[in-house]
């Protein structure tokens, strides 16, 4: 079996290491990140299978992480926080966040949340994960990473792939510059529209 990856978001060292080591198991692999750049520069490299995530954060608060991170994936969101108030958990679910957790917390009651949306996760993983796309014209086999032309195999570039598998992974949805070029190029490159303009004319 793979094993599970998470990653931790705090800007205390000292919790990073205790949900380090109070998580890592044989099967489980933790990771942390103490900002929001580090934190999507790691997201982006580990691709976790959830998130464990502070509110309070020396450069971008955890409302922002979260609001960004659910932009570009649907990978579950424990917010672990100080924060108590009614306002924070409201906000913080209509963000996206799958589960609100106060400090102090038992860290049984971590993981058991860590394992109900863990399973949750697997359960709605076939029904979301799009197959691809398929007509008379063109063929996109997201299992198998090829793409087809009438037939025959298209000369994509590594970087056109991804941008037009995240096109196709998000069928009918509308989805602004910012998070086709954090999900395909990365979080640094936000900012650089003119990406888009050039690829999407690549691929047409």
């Amino acid at each position: 079996m793979p094993s599970i990856k998470l990653l931790v978001i705090d800007d205390d060292p000292a919790m990073c290491r205790l949900l380090e080591q109070a998580l890592t198991r044989k099967d489980v692999v933790v990771t942390t990140a103490n900002s929001s750049k580090e934190s999507l520069r790691v997201f982006f490299a580990e691709r976790p299978d959830l998130v464990i995530l502070d509110i309070r954060m020396p450069d971008e608060d955890g409302f922002e992480i979260c609001r960004r991170l659910r932009d570009l994936s649907d990978v579950p969101i424990i917010m672990l926080t100080a924060l108590a108030e009614d306002e924070s958990l409201v906000q913080a679910l209509t963000l996206g966040a799958d589960d609100y957790v106060t400090k102090p917390f038992h860290i049984a009651v971590l993981r058991a949340k860590i394992e109900a949306l863990l399973r949750r996760s697997r359960l709605r993983q076939p029904i979301d994960q799009p197959v691809g796309y398929s007509d008379s014209y063109l063929t996109v086999d997201l299992a198998q990473r090829r793409v087809l032309v009438k037939g025959e195999q298209a000369p994509l570039s590594p970087t056109e792939y991804r941008l037009l598998a995240a096109l196709v992974e998000r069928p009918g949805q509308l989805m602004t510059y910012g998070q086709l070029l954090e999900q395909v190029w990365g979080w640094e490159y936000r900012d650089q529209t003119d990406y888009i303009h050039v690829y999407i004319s690549r691929l047409r």
